[in-house]
């Protein structure tokens, strides 16, 4: 009985690993896309010179 249970706490330590790797690569992979949106998203709005153009912006169709 004792062993069994020194082998299931065993393997919650293993489990709580690949869980914080998880969770790693979750926050990870939330930061790149936060990144990537904010880049793509700029992209149309600045030209080659890297000067803000606002002109590019279109107006709400009502």
């Amino acid at each position: 009985m004792t062993v069994f249970r020194l082998q299931t706490y065993h393997r919650r330590i293993g489990d709580d690993r690949y869980q914080i790797l998880i969770m790693f690569l979750i926050a990870t992979d939330t930061g790149f896309a936060i990144v990537a949106a904010a880049a793509l998203g700029a992209r149309p709005l600045f030209d080659d010179r890297e000067r803000l153009r606002l002109d590019r912006l279109r107006q709400p169709e009502n």
